[in-house]
């Protein structure tokens, strides 16, 4: 007897269904459904059911910025950043901000961590020149750094870069006097310490800005002469 081919594949097909149905009923499950026989299962020890477990290392990544110079740093705020430390603790805690540019900005998530890495050498006294602080404007070298300085343009770049080569020790001038004057340090000292303070409940963002204060404050005292 001649079986058309159609007939013969039409056959085939319902037999491989049939032993596919009869498969999966076996093993609990329903025409067309997943199932998982039992060699694909494999019992897993007794002291590993979780991947997780006996993990003794850290396997979440913390996101931060390990350099950062707000307008407290001589040559930063020389070159025009006018964000303060209270700024960076904002940004970095995911708050919104407006940049030296004028510009909105915000990060879409917080960071973990921030290291605020203003220098130590004349900490804030930048802000002070600019600002034409009454004490310091005394001095006939200051109050010419601020009389350059406030006019922009090319005249205020030679006057940046006088003022960072004469703290570098590039120009042979000596520094004034009243950029040293203890009690002016000690001011804008307490000012930094006191924003860290405040922004004690950022966590590691708090603990890393400080560690920097310790680091540098003990630095003085070992290495008055180095630039950090």
């Amino acid at each position: 007897m001649n079986v058309p081919f159609s007939a013969t594949l039409f056959f085939c097909l319902c037999l491989s269904s049939t032993s596919a149905w009869a498969q999966e009923t076996a093993e609990g499950g329903q025409v067309g459904e997943m199932t998982i026989s039992g060699a694909d299962m494999h019992a897993p020890a007794s002291d590993a059911f979780s991947p997780y477990a006996g993990r003794d290392f850290p396997t979440r990544p913390l996101w931060g910025d390990t350099h950062l110079h707000t307008s407290l740093s001589l040559d930063a705020r020389a070159f025009g950043v006018l964000l303060s430390p209270s700024d960076a603790f904002r940004f970095a805690r995911g708050e919104e901000v407006t940049t030296s540019h004028g510009l909105r900005a915000k990060l879409s998530r917080q960071l973990d961590w921030l290291v605020v890495s203003d220098h130590s050498d004349a900490m804030g006294a930048m802000n002070e020149i600019v600002a034409g602080n009454a004490t310091l404007m005394g001095d006939p070298t200051l109050r010419d750094w601020n009389d350059r300085l406030n006019q922009g343009g090319n005249v205020a770049l030679g006057a940046t870069m006088e003022v960072i080569e004469t703290f570098a020790g590039i120009t042979g001038e000596a520094l004034p006097e009243a950029i040293a004057d203890r009690r002016f340090v000690q001011s804008v000292w307490d000012d930094f310490t006191e924003t860290a303070d405040a922004y004690a409940s950022t966590g590691i963002v708090y603990r890393v800005y400080r560690l920097r204060m310790d680091l540098d404050a003990r630095w003085q005292q070992l290495a008055p002469q180095c630039h950090l």
